[in-house]
């Protein structure tokens, strides 16, 4: 079949040491903080990219707001394109917050045309 697997490097030493032991007891809470140290600049590159900001309501008024403005007509649903840029002080069609030179604005199309901030946009999308 095939070789067996090779051991951790940590297996081929006599851990009666204590500097032995204690080096492998480092290094395995290492392991540990480094997983959470990715896992943590992972959910901060959400915070940390201002086109996804918060501002305004949370998420769950957001997206009732922009169901109840699709059923009666005001909005209609994105179909996948939409030209973006810099914001030119045009106000969110949905959170109804101007969109600023320093934030990301969507510019749709369809029936009518609106603007929209990104988190705004993701909930218009089909």
């Amino acid at each position: 079949m095939g070789q067996p697997p090779v051991s951790p490097i940590w297996d081929r030493f006599d851990f009666t040491d204590a500097r032995l032991s204690r080096s492998k007891a480092l290094y395995e809470k290492n392991l540990i903080l480094l997983d959470e140290s990715r896992r943590l600049i992972a959910m901060s590159r959400r915070l940390l990219n201002r086109a996804w900001g918060i501002g305004g309501s949370s998420g769950d008024d957001l997206c009732q707001a922009v169901c109840d403005r699709l059923v009666s007509g005001a909005l209609f649903p994105v179909p996948g394109k939409a030209w973006g840029g810099h914001g030119t002080g045009k106000v969110c069609s949905v959170c109804d917050v101007i969109i600023s030179s320093t934030e990301i604005e969507f510019e749709v199309t369809g029936p009518t045309t609106l603007w929209a901030h990104p988190r705004v946009l993701r909930h218009l999308a089909i």
